[in-house]
């Protein structure tokens, strides 16, 4: 079931990846503002950022990763309402297999106008392959071209609209600030992202111990 967006809200969306055992997970925070027309609902935002993540992400996916789609969830609302999938665009990368080992990632930066830790966030891209890596064993300039338009894309994404595209919402990329329990979450705004020029890893997604599972 979709759930209206009203301004103010907050929204996440999660993007998986699927390779073997494990599954990745990238995350992106979004607040809503000003609305016109009939309304826009987590459904419509979960096909709205699925337009801009998949085609990117499989790109630089080796066919032995599968892409399983998107979940967005309004995390502004107490109690939560549920995840909504979108997973039209499933399906396998576009690269050459295997991919590297499974804890290794491409790395995107953000940082918003304000200092510290609580103001920046990291995006861990899943599952890179073999062919994205140069013999310095530092990510291909190619694949940084597309960490980096893929970047560009979300941070310039201003507004969604609905199915019958007789409604919008503003939207705006954010760094969600650390919550806690029972308190509405707050974010500040993205202004800009660094690509960085190297492998960065996440050990959740390595080869040894707890399989991830994709919910989608």
């Amino acid at each position: 079931m979709s759930n209206p967006l009203q301004p103010g809200a907050i929204v996440r969306t999660r993007h998986w990846s699927t390779h073997a055992e494990q599954s990745a997970v990238i995350t992106f925070h979004w607040q809503c503002a000003q609305a016109s027309g009939q309304p826009v609902t987590d459904f419509d935002f979960a096909k709205a950022i699925d337009t801009i993540v998949a085609p990117a992400l499989k790109a630089i996916l080796p066919t032995d990763v599968t892409y399983k789609g998107t979940q967005a969830q309004i995390i502004s609302n107490i109690p939560l309402t549920l995840a909504v999938p979108y997973n039209t665009a499933a399906g396998p990368g576009l690269t050459t297999a295997p991919a590297l080992p499974t804890q290794t990632c491409g790395l995107i930066s953000w940082y918003t106008n304000n200092a510290g830790r609580a103001y920046r966030g990291r995006t861990y891209m899943p599952f890179p392959a073999p062919g994205e890596e140069t013999t310095g064993s530092v990510p291909t300039t190619a694949y940084l071209t597309s960490l980096s338009n893929l970047a560009a894309a979300l941070m310039n994404t201003t507004s969604v609209a609905n199915a019958a595209a007789n409604g919008t919402i503003a939207v705006a990329q954010i760094i969600l600030h650390k919550q806690k329990k029972g308190v509405l979450p707050t974010g500040a705004l993205v202004q800009g992202f660094i690509i960085r020029p190297k492998w960065a890893t996440q050990r959740r997604r390595g080869s040894f111990g707890r399989a991830n599972v994709s919910p989608i």
